[in-house]
């Protein structure tokens, strides 16, 4: 992922790579936190993303909810961690 581009595009396929929680109707894909050692959970539940992270010694106290401008944002800035969970994701066939 190079651009911000290359990032909308697989937000744009996320249903078809990511997991599914069937009793909260939730997509997901989960990806490291490594600022903060731990990871985050994507979201997107009825066209609205979120986002929570949690790891040793920290869970976010609720999901973060982002407007697509936000979200790429952030996605922009954690790339090569959500990069390679999609990149995992994609060679396991999950």
């Amino acid at each position: 992922m190079k651009t911000k581009k290359d990032i909308a595009a697989m937000l744009s396929r996320f249903t078809q790579i990511a997991s599914y929680d069937e009793k909260l109707e939730k997509y997901y894909l989960v990806f490291s936190d490594k600022k903060r050692k731990g990871i985050y959970t994507l979201m997107l539940k009825e066209k609205q993303w979120s986002i929570h992270g949690r790891g040793l010694g920290y869970c976010d106290e609720n999901e973060t909810f982002l407007e697509e401008k936000e979200l790429l944002q952030f996605l922009w800035l954690h790339r090569a961690a959500f990069r390679q969970s999609v990149l995992t994701l994609q060679e396991t066939g999950s």
